[in-house]
């Protein structure tokens, strides 16, 4: 399912498989998402897809993907990636289909969510690799390709900090 696993930055695992590039023009934002320190709306010109941040915000741009780090202290970031995968429904990516990953410690949750008419598949786990860091994912099925909207957060007592943050990011996804 996913091929890859890569490091960013000393401790984030995230598994994508990547191919493409980013372009990050930028426009402004309503205010009411400027609240959670989201003054921007960053575009991927190839991949054809916008979505709130931040210009404080550290990215870094790989094949299919980019990389962002929100926060150093405490440690939060963000990837949006185009995911290659066999993965063609939001009903083939199942809690036992996740767990063959290993990504996700045993007790993750998986439900359905259907944010701005897309149908969304959240998990909410704890890294099996670091214990310390909480997880929030969202994948998203679009023209048979399968995106990942991957959170991470350490230590895990820092994600209520950041979760609604995480929400108004991906309800701010919008295919261009």
């Amino acid at each position: 399912m996913f091929k890859t696993r890569f490091c960013f930055t000393k401790k984030i695992y995230i598994f994508v498989c990547l191919a493409g590039s980013f372009l990050f023009p930028f426009s402004s934002i309503s205010s009411s998402q400027e609240v959670f320190g989201l003054n921007k709306i960053c575009t991927d010109g190839e991949l054809g897809l916008q979505f709130a941040c931040s210009d404080s915000w550290k990215l870094d741009v790989v094949k299919d993907a980019v990389l962002i780090v929100i926060s150093s202290n405490p440690e939060a970031t963000l990837i949006i990636a185009k995911i290659n995968s066999t993965i063609k429904y939001p009903e083939q990516l199942t809690k036992e289909r996740l767990k063959e990953v290993k990504q996700y410690e045993e007790g993750f949750d998986i439900e359905k969510v259907k944010i701005r008419d897309k149908e969304f598949i959240k998990v909410k786990a704890f890294s099996a690799e670091e214990p310390q860091r909480r997880i929030l994912d969202y994948y998203l099925i679009r023209g048979n390709e399968l995106y990942g909207i991957l959170f991470t957060v350490e230590p895990k007592e820092a994600m209520d900090k950041y979760k609604f943050m995480f929400q108004r990011i991906v309800e701010s996804i919008t295919f261009i």
